[in-house]
């Protein structure tokens, strides 16, 4: 519980978490960008979570997700995902 205390005192100080940062999460999304190992029990999970309960479009981006250099491809990978065009030839994802 430290760490994650103290983690999120250095977030909030770069203003993470700052009200004026959140969008609103559509209602209805038609496709969702999932950022995680490809490979695990984790994906299988949200894939098998998100199929029964609302089956939508779910592109995954493969990353590390401990070790090193598993923040910056974390941060490429929301940038990424970001960087889609709506309307391009692969689908931006909704959240």
């Amino acid at each position: 519980m430290t760490l994650i205390e103290e983690r999120k005192r250095k977030l909030g100080a770069e203003g993470l978490f700052d009200p004026s940062r959140k969008r609103p999460l559509p209602y209805m999304p038609k496709v969702i960008g999932v950022i995680t190992s490809p490979t695990g029990a984790v994906i299988r999970d949200i894939l098998h979570r998100i199929s029964d309960r609302f089956p939508v479009h779910v592109i995954v981006w493969p990353v590390r997700v401990q070790g090193e250099g598993s923040g910056n491809e974390v941060a490429a990978a929301i940038e990424g995902f970001n960087a889609f065009e709506a309307g391009g030839p692969i689908a931006r994802p909704d959240l």
